[in-house]
């Protein structure tokens, strides 16, 4: 498995992940989207020089972009996709995390029953024919119920990935939201192939995983090798980016190295 972590388009945290050892990066794709050609072409030459890979992204769609209730535009929203893909494509992205709470939230006086219709027909219809020609995975992301009312299990993303019924809309299996709300690692064994991506932190304060924070991070990673989950990104707060970063990758190196010793 390979482990990344989230930091955007901080050029000075990717040189450092390069220097410590991390196998890719994963950015915010909104803000790649939003750079001006001029700018996009600057970082990806800079990301280059670096030679640490962008293999996934999050924060799929802005917030201005709301895919529920009468206020959506498709053809704003397809406009969207299209550009943000297609530099997710030349960037390098293979999988793309579908969080986005803003975007999602259901408007008052719309059922959830219609809003997973709607969102059943963006994943589908809009984006995964767009993320099929630039070779991407789409990773639907439960996120706990302080941050979104609703999709907030594996179990429930499922259900929209069963609806859409594309082989590249799949689910993402975040130790932090999962911990929130109760839910088993079992469950990311339970749907095996589904889960395509993760995301870890310590759940409490969503921190780097280090020494001193007291959690057992082996059955989370023991869970995505049993599901064959290919890659693995920090997504946390930190203050010290060089020292918290080394140390959270020592640690998921040496979980690994654990789980292939049996």
């Amino acid at each position: 498995m390979k482990f990344g972590a989230c930091v955007g388009l901080d050029e000075e945290k990717i040189l450092t992940m390069k220097e410590l050892g991390f196998d890719y990066f994963e950015t915010h794709l909104g803000d790649l989207a939003a750079l001006s050609d001029r700018d996009f072409s600057d970082f990806t030459e800079k990301v280059e020089t670096i030679g640490l890979p962008c293999e996934a992204s999050n924060c799929f769609i802005p917030s201005d972009y709301p895919l529920v209730g009468e206020a959506r535009d498709y053809k704003k929203i397809d406009k969207y996709v299209l550009h943000a893909l297609d530099r997710a494509h030349k960037i390098g992205i293979k999988v793309s995390v579908f969080g986005s709470s803003a975007a999602r939230k259901i408007p008052q006086g719309v059922s959830e029953d219609k809003a997973f219709e709607q969102i059943v027909f963006f994943l589908a219809d809009i984006v995964s024919p767009i993320a099929e020609s630039f070779g991407i995975e789409i990773a639907i992301e439960p996120l706990n119920k302080k941050e979104c009312a609703w999709i907030n299990s594996l179990e429930f993303a499922n259900r929209i990935s069963q609806a859409a019924d594309k082989d590249n809309i799949k689910i993402l299996a975040d130790l932090y939201h999962m911990h929130a709300e109760g839910e088993n690692v079992s469950e990311i064994i339970r749907l095996g192939n589904k889960v395509v991506h993760a995301h870890i932190a310590n759940p409490v304060g969503r921190l780097y995983p280090s020494e001193t924070d007291g959690f057992d991070y082996i059955p989370f990673l023991k869970a995505l090798n049993g599901a064959a989950v290919s890659r693995c990104s920090i997504e946390a707060s930190n203050k010290d980016f060089p020292i918290e970063a080394g140390g959270a990758l020592g640690i998921l190196r040496r979980g690994q190295e654990e789980l292939t010793v049996f």
